[in-house]
């Protein structure tokens, strides 16, 4: 059929419209899935090759506080890899944190982060907490109270079981400490 100059084709019939638009929606569908599926495969693959490795690499060094960032990125790719699943008890410990009173914002950062910025850690209690197996510092804080600092391992503490340990923290009103006083809790 030859089309003269100025001549408009006649409108698509509505069937057609509607089957050429479902064909380009599922077009558009499979397209996606195909990039999503390759994606998902060169992450579970890097996940797997090269990250899973580097944190045996890690925790062998003891730099469990690495090894935990870099496998908490892999958990979300392969979270049930035996190998990870296995490496979780050597490079982080599961815990609950309580203070009295409750509603306190828990922070932590590596010990020797000087200058890197607290990482929240959300408000008490927090219960089953996966947190590195490594020194830290710590703070506690609540409007109306002191602020609560301290540095340590978890280990230090006792909390070495796989189960979930309780660390249980008092925290003391604004100006119930002697001006320019810290306090220490007891213990052995």
């Amino acid at each position: 059929r030859v089309l003269r100059p100025g001549h408009v084709p006649p409108p698509m019939k509505p069937a057609r419209r509607a089957a050429m638009s479902l064909a380009i929606l599922g077009f558009a569908a499979l397209l996606g899935g195909g990039i999503w599926l390759f994606q998902h495969y060169r992450h579970v693959r890097w996940a797997t090759q090269t990250a899973l490795p580097q944190i045996m690499q890690l925790a062998e060094k003891e730099d469990n506080y690495s090894a935990f960032a870099l496998a908490r990125q892999v958990e979300g790719y392969i979270p049930n890899d035996p190998i990870l699943v296995g490496l979780w008890p050597q490079i982080s410990r599961v815990i609950t944190i309580e203070t009295s009173p409750p509603d306190a914002e828990v922070y932590r950062k590596p010990y020797g982060a000087t200058g890197s910025p607290w990482q929240s850690l959300g408000r008490t209690p927090i219960r089953n907490l996966r947190i590195p197996n490594s020194y830290s510092r710590w703070r506690i804080t609540r409007p109306g109270y002191e602020t609560l600092e301290f540095a340590g391992n978890f280990t230090d503490r006792g909390l070495v079981s796989s189960q979930p340990e309780t660390l249980r923290l008092d925290l003391a009103r604004t100006g119930e400490w002697p001006e320019g006083m810290v306090r220490v809790t007891g213990g052995s």
